[in-house]
């Protein structure tokens, strides 16, 4: 990755406003970012570590082949974002509602999702690795070939979405069934436990 031009290192920033700021190669760094705006930048091919979003805006911001590790989205608006080949490790996402994601080719590793709803999005072969995802939604979303692998999976509702070839090894389902208005061609289940 290149040298970052952009850094962020160990700052507490509220009420800041980042629109249509272009800086792809940033690092932000052990900061903490309270009620900002980050709508419509570009913050491609950046590294992000140890950072908390608060109520932050983050319409439509781009973030593709990222790295995010050790972040937190709380309460923030990610409708449009764009994450695509991004990696996520350690990632908390909580009390979200959102639609039209970009997160094709996106991995979670040792992540949570709680109490998130995503709809229209595009999760074209995300995959969630040794991970947890409670009281979720998706909504109308494409995840062909979506992988969940040593995942818990509580209580998430897959609604009308395209989960065609997707694998699910070594979860736990717990009242998260695949709901028959999916499209659930070639799903592949192996070492499934299903508590209801």
């Amino acid at each position: 990755m290149r040298k970052s031009k952009f850094i962020i290192d160990k700052k507490s920033i509220e009420n800041q406003s980042y629109n249509n700021f272009d800086h792809s190669f940033s690092l932000f760094n052990k900061s903490t970012f309270k009620n900002c705006n980050f709508e419509n930048s570009n913050f491609k091919e950046s590294q992000i570590f140890d950072v908390k979003f608060v109520n932050c805006n983050l319409i439509n911001t781009d973030f593709r082949s990222c790295a995010f590790k050790g972040v937190e989205f709380l309460n923030c608006k990610l409708d449009k974002l764009k994450i695509q080949s991004s990696s996520f490790d350690k990632i908390k996402m909580t009390n979200i509602d959102t639609k039209d994601i970009k997160a094709r080719n996106t991995v979670f590793k040792n992540s949570l999702l709680s109490h998130v709803k995503i709809s229209d999005s595009d999760l074209n072969r995300a995959t969630f690795e040794s991970s947890e995802i409670n009281e979720t939604k998706f909504k109308n979303c494409k995840m062909f070939m979506f992988i969940g692998f040593n995942t818990v999976i509580n209580e998430v509702i897959f609604d009308s979405s395209n989960l065609t070839l997707s694998k699910f090894i070594n979860c736990k389902k717990i009242n998260s069934p695949l709901l028959k208005n999916n499209k659930l061609l070639c799903v592949y289940e192996k070492n499934v436990i299903e508590d209801e």
